[in-house]
């Protein structure tokens, strides 16, 4: 399973908003089972957002993303 599609189940389960940070210090892994950097779970995240799957609201100067209100069908 691809990080983009971790994340997204992740936040499938009804997290609500989630702190990109938290997201980060989670232990992801890639398909090939290597260990994901929190830089590429960032960009993950700005690449789910721009795909209109993820919602974007900034706080005190941070991302929180949720799964967006209406998906659209990627994976």
């Amino acid at each position: 399973m691809t990080i983009r599609e971790q994340l997204t189940k992740h936040l499938r389960d009804g997290h609500g908003f989630v702190a990109s940070g938290d997201l980060q210090r989670m232990e992801w892994r890639d398909s090939h089972g290597a260990l994901a950097t929190p830089s590429n779970i960032s960009r993950r995240l700005r690449e789910l957002k721009v795909d209109g799957v993820l919602e974007v609201q900034i706080r005190k100067g941070h991302a929180h993303y949720r799964l967006a209100q209406k998906v659209p069908t990627l994976f």
